[in-house]
């Protein structure tokens, strides 16, 4: 049903109605005329029915009673064998000659057959499935209680279900009953028996014997029979409106409100790239602030005169700002429409270079005029913040006190800072509790810091003088050489762990602990698979050569849900669930666990998907990347899904795995989905292992034969490249936009230039006068700079090897070259720019300096 325009008011609705007009036709269940006399039953389309609906209908018929008819291979008795016949489990409501629970009657047919009387001990064997239409073969010994007549109530042909392949065919020997029936064994007296009886049953039990031995996830019942007097119309008129629609596979759902959600919980690509954009714009506004300072300083003399001319500090102010106003104005209004090419280029990208990221290519641009008018007032508001800060200072201290005012780099905070850091960080090198991964990244953090103390150190201590007499300029001014060292080094720190940490998937892959599990193809099929693929008779249903196909498979069954991998920009809050059995990955130690449930008894993750804390609550493991950015949860959360029959099923994550090619699916285990999904039988998703160096001969053969049922055939590293070339892809992103921000970075270490070198005017008109050479002080300036900057790069490309250790020991492919271009691209720039604005000072500059001092 679909309703144009929906709300809770009509989902609400939808519900009330369903649960009122419902008939059993609607739910899979009819009613139809016994051979018994006068009774009625009720029997499904799906042969069984289930425990939830008997309950609903015994509600309303408390005399109502099950019937349970089963395919017995063979009833033997001493040397004699009957084959393939029909038993029933009966209710002693209505028969109370129903035997106990080791007892069984018989009809005179079979006990002719049997040469068998009352008293007599027969053997009844009979197959019960085990998954994947797996056949065991079980037997069981009765007493036989009675002999009853052939022509009487106990003849009842429509006690036998309407088997598939079985019900209307003309003799046995047209059976297609889905198990195997040897032909051979059907005698012509049993031929004889189908043309005179079909499948009237020739053996009854009691109805709780034959639930023990028969009763499966399907439902304990295959037909529900009536007392003599309830009519077919009574059954109708009573049972519609009062079962539950829910119970039976009725879903209300309000596809607007979902997909609404869907939308808005999607990635956000605006937060996502304003974060990768985080150095382009931290560079910007050290950028800012460095050119406002140097605009100020060119600007001190006409400070000074109108001061000295009588305006008032808030006079100046004012001249200055709305001067800057103008040109911060115009600024804003030239880098929102820059902004708006730069989002055209985004997307531009996003569908061709980057389209790894989003899997698609069918993104466009879109104009939002409030984020535009948003951005300007914020550009504009923190340009003439910055301004007005700067103006401000420098109105309000005179150059004597802004000398004076300056404290110098005191050894006594610095050292036992540094010193203890250094411990913290050595410490951290020796004590790795817990994942190692995150213990690297922490003592590489903390070597940062460690460096970034120890600049401070040495600028603080007196042997810094034989670096050169200017050195002591930064014993009163640490910052002016310790900011372009942080910010260089923070840029560069970032970049290469980034690049470090970037997903392999073309080595090691065949490794059991690693996101293939060892497995060599992952298949997909439309049409779910019924038989076991490692079973004789599964591989001859499918044609499937032994010898051709040397290797296992782990069939997993699939509930309906949206994909919740990294593919899907959408929110998703029920991914597919897969039923597997963890016993396959636990033996063989396949895939690895980033986080874990620790509270639980066991010793390997899987196994804790065989535990059910309680009747609706169960175990199951997922993607850590799943469950981070699609379903933000953790584990020990829980997420709630409906069984076939409409209850709640709470499903607590105990483990999370490191990538793997089960991304986009909730792992449970195998009995626990056939328990509460008993009507999906097949599998649509198997895992293959065999000989590696037959990889492509496995999968050629698979998707010949079975190309039928709708199969895809991947290669388990192919998958897994695929979910690992959009972290990738992200990964790149935010290198390359953190490198530009380094390019502009290293374009600050120019204003750094010129700003020390407005700052020292004095000081390098000092150096002349006492005879020191042009040439020999812009020697001391280009060697100070050149190790300021030196320093930063150095700190920031040590400590990052480091912090992602673990990723380069393993098989992650490092993009070494690009962080190689980058790094070198930082020197190369900076050296060059450093080198021009140095050489920039001539000996006029200096002489100026002298006679303006």
């Amino acid at each position: 049903i679909v309703i144009k325009e929906s709300n809770s008011a009509s989902v609400d609705k939808i519900k009330k109605s369903l649960n009122q007009i419902l008939v059993l036709s609607d739910i899979g269940l009819r009613v139809r005329y016994a051979d018994l006399p006068g009774q009625f039953e009720i029997i499904s389309k799906r042969v069984f029915i289930g425990e939830n609906e008997i309950n609903e209908i015994s509600k309303t018929f408390p005399e109502s009673s099950p019937v349970i008819t089963w395919l017995a291979n063979s009833f033997r008795h001493k040397d004699n064998s009957t084959p393939y016949s029909f038993i029933s489990a009966l209710s002693d409501d209505f028969f109370k000659e129903i035997p106990k629970e080791n007892e069984i009657l018989i009809n005179t047919w079979l006990a002719s057959d049997l040469e068998a009387s009352a008293g007599d001990t027969i053997e009844l064997t009979y197959f019960t499935t085990a998954g994947y239409k797996n056949l065991i073969e079980n037997h069981k010994f009765f007493i036989i209680k009675e002999i009853v007549e052939l022509d009487s109530k106990w003849s009842d042909q429509t006690l036998m279900p309407e088997f598939t392949g079985i019900s209307g065919s003309q003799s046995c020997s047209n059976w297609d009953a889905g198990v195997p029936v040897n032909m051979d064994k059907i005698r012509e007296k049993d031929e004889e028996y189908w043309n005179d009886y079909k499948g009237t049953p020739k053996a009854f039990i009691n109805y709780e014997t034959g639930l023990k031995l028969w009763g499966n996830s399907f439902g304990p019942a295959t037909s529900i029979r009536f007392p003599e007097h309830v009519t077919d119309i009574e059954i109708n008129e009573k049972l519609t409106g009062n079962i539950d629609p829910f119970i039976s596979g009725f879903r209300v759902l309000d596809q607007h409100e979902k997909s609404m959600v869907a939308a808005q919980k999607s990635v956000d690509f605006s937060t996502l790239f304003l974060s990768l954009s985080f150095f382009i714009i931290l560079s910007s506004l050290i950028l800012l602030v460095l050119l406002v300072s140097t605009y100020i300083e060119s600007r001190r003399t006409q400070i000074s005169t109108l001061s000295a001319l009588g305006f008032s500090n808030s006079g100046v102010l004012r001249i200055f700002l709305f001067e800057s106003g103008v040109i911060a104005l115009l600024g804003s209004l030239a880098g929102v429409f820059a902004g708006t090419v730069f989002n055209n280029i985004v997307i531009w990208t996003l569908n061709s270079v980057w389209i790894g990221a989003v899997q698609t290519d069918t993104l466009s641009p879109f104009i939002d005029i409030k984020s535009m008018v948003i951005g300007f007032c914020v550009n504009f508001l923190i340009v003439m913040l910055v301004l007005y800060l700067n103006l401000r200072k420098k109105l309000k201290l005179n150059v004597a006190k802004q000398k004076t005012g300056r404290m110098i780099l005191s050894g006594k905070l610095i050292k036992p800072v540094f010193y203890a850091f250094t411990l913290i960080t050595l410490g951290s090198f020796l004590y790795r509790p817990g994942n190692a991964t995150s213990s690297w990244f922490l003592s590489g953090v903390f070597l940062f810091i460690t460096f970034i103390l120890f600049t401070l150190y040495i600028l603080s201590l007196k042997t810094r003088r034989k670096l050169g007499i200017s050195w002591s300029y930064y014993m009163y001014f640490p910052l002016r050489a310790v900011t372009p060292i942080l910010f260089l080094a923070t840029g560069l720190f970032i970049v290469i762990i980034t690049g470090a940490n970037r997903k392999s998937f073309s080595a090691n892959t065949s490794m059991r602990e690693s996101g293939t599990g060892g497995y060599l193809l992952w298949g997909e099929t439309a049409t779910p698979l019924l038989y076991d693929l490692n079973s004789q008779n599964g591989r001859k249903v499918y044609d499937l050569p032994g010898e051709k196909l040397e290797g296992s498979f782990i069939q997993m069954k699939r509930s309906n849900g949206d994909d919740a991998s990294c593919l899907n920009l959408n929110s998703i809050a029920s991914p597919p669930l897969l039923g597997v059995d963890p016993s396959h990955f636990s033996a063989k130690g396949a895939f690895s666990f980033a986080s874990e449930l620790e509270h639980l008894d066991v010793d390997n993750q899987w196994d804790a998907l065989a535990l059910n804390p309680d009747e609706r609550t169960i175990y199951g493991i997922a993607d850590q990347t799943v469950l981070q950015w699609s379903l933000y949860k953790k584990v020990g959360d829980t997420l709630r899904y409906s069984t076939e029959n409409g209850e709640t099923l709470n499903v607590i994550i105990s483990a999370g795995l490191k990538s793997s090619v089960f991304q986009g699916n909730i792992l449970i285990g195998q009995d626990n989905f056939d328990k509460f999904y008993p009507s999906i039988s097949g599998s649509n998703i198997f895992l293959f292992d065999g000989n590696t160096d037959s990889i492509y001969n496995y999968r050629e053969l698979l998707e010949n034969k079975l190309s039928r049922f709708g199969t895809e055939i991947n290669f388990t590293y192919d998958r897994l490249a695929e979910f690992n070339e959009v972290t990738n892809t992200y990964l790149t992103v935010f290198m390359t936009l953190s490198g530009l921000g380094l390019i502009m970075g290293v374009l600050g270490m120019g204003f750094v230039v010129l700003r020390n070198f407005e700052f020292r005017r004095g000081e390098y008109a000092l150096q002349l006068a006492f005879g020191f050479t042009p040439k020999s002080i812009r020697k001391s300036i280009l060697r100070e700079h050149l190790i300021i900057f030196l320093a930063g790069v150095a700190i920031g490309c040590i400590p990052a090897p480091v912090a992602t250790l673990p990723s380069l020991m393993s098989d992650a492919q490092v993009p070494a070259g690009l962080i190689i271009i980058i790094i070198a691209s930082v020197i190369i720039v900076g050296v060059l720019i450093i080198n021009i604005l140095v050489n920039k000072l001539t000996n006029s500059n200096l002489i100026t300096s002298l006679k303006k001092k």
